[in-house]
């Protein structure tokens, strides 16, 4: 999920959330409002194995928009850190025993379609109850083990490179920084036998971050991961590749030019690194064309 949840304290006995998530690749807006309170102190958490039961208030055809792969009206077993759907996810992530809730799902308007004066994306918010019957214990991090956070940051790495090549980059997004945020909470107690790794997967974990970054439009952003992923690794060929394309993007293309002359340098043959210098000359060229052109007319 991504920002931090707000809770409505005007009502206390109808205490409800929302918050900005993920569901068929895109992003949207969840609220969730408390409509049975559950029984017990155990609150279900990452690592929870929940079964639930999903209601819809919407047509059929609109179902499974938000929840695939999830049936309605039946019995269904979900892990809570999986990500095969972040919204009911985010929505079982503390949830008791017995508890029932209210969603609602508003998708919000990609960059393209918000810059649109009508709004061709979809504008309807769409209405589901989700039934707690029973979940077992998960761990937050701190009552993890060294070997169990390890294992959880490897599967949040790998989920996240299954849903960056399926076209779900906010997904990907968050899989990689629950992944991040385990290795910050190992490196106190992490191993010298394990130090070589834990440096290789926290690079390329920044490294991944930055190509998501730059899927969504956030160059500066992926400036910043990818320079946090070449401290720790400075020939990785990744994070020179998506520095440069920041650089490139941000229009300094003389920083871009050294980190892809670099990139050549480790790897000749690659396609991508010449292609990018390439693409690089060609906007250079352009853009001295245009200060040519703008610098005539100061004087005629």
């Amino acid at each position: 999920m991504e920002g931090a949840a707000k809770y409505d304290t005007q009502d206390l006995n109808n205490v409800s959330k929302s918050w900005t998530s993920v569901a068929a690749g895109n992003r949207c807006q969840v609220k969730r409002r408390i409509l049975k309170e559950g029984n017990g102190t155990e609150r279900a958490k990452v690592g929870s194995v929940c079964k639930i039961i999903i209601q819809s208030e919407n047509s059929e055809e609109d179902t499974h928009e938000f929840l695939l792969p999830y049936p309605i009206n039946q019995v269904t077993e979900i892990k809570i850190g999986e990500g095969e759907c972040d919204v009911i996810e985010g929505c079982l992530e503390g949830m008791s025993l017995g508890e029932k809730c209210e969603l609602l799902v508003r998708p919000l308007p990609t960059q393209t379609a918000a810059q649109s004066l009508s709004p061709p994306y979809d504008t309807r918010e769409y209405k589901y109850t989700v039934q707690m019957e029973c979940f077992t214990c998960g761990k937050e991090s701190w009552e993890m083990t060294f070997e169990e956070k390890w294992e959880a940051a490897l599967h949040y790495k790998e989920k996240g490179g299954e849903r960056f090549q399926a076209g779900d980059i906010w997904g990907a997004a968050d899989r990689y920084a629950r992944a991040m945020r385990l290795l910050v909470t190992m490196q106190c107690l992490l191993p010298p036998t394990e130090a070589s790794e834990y440096q290789q997967i926290k690079a390329m974990l920044h490294a991944n971050l930055a190509a998501c970054q730059l899927k969504l439009g956030q160059p500066h952003n992926a400036l910043e991961s990818a320079t946090r992923a070449l401290k720790l690794d400075s020939s990785l060929v990744k994070g020179l590749y998506r520095r440069a394309m920041a650089y490139m993007s941000l229009g300094e293309f003389d920083q871009a030019r050294v980190d892809l002359k670099k990139l050549l340098e480790l790897e000749p043959g690659s396609r991508s690194a010449v292609q990018a210098l390439k693409d690089l000359d060609a906007k250079v060229k352009l853009e001295n064309a245009q200060l040519a052109r703008a610098m005539s007319k100061l004087f005629t």
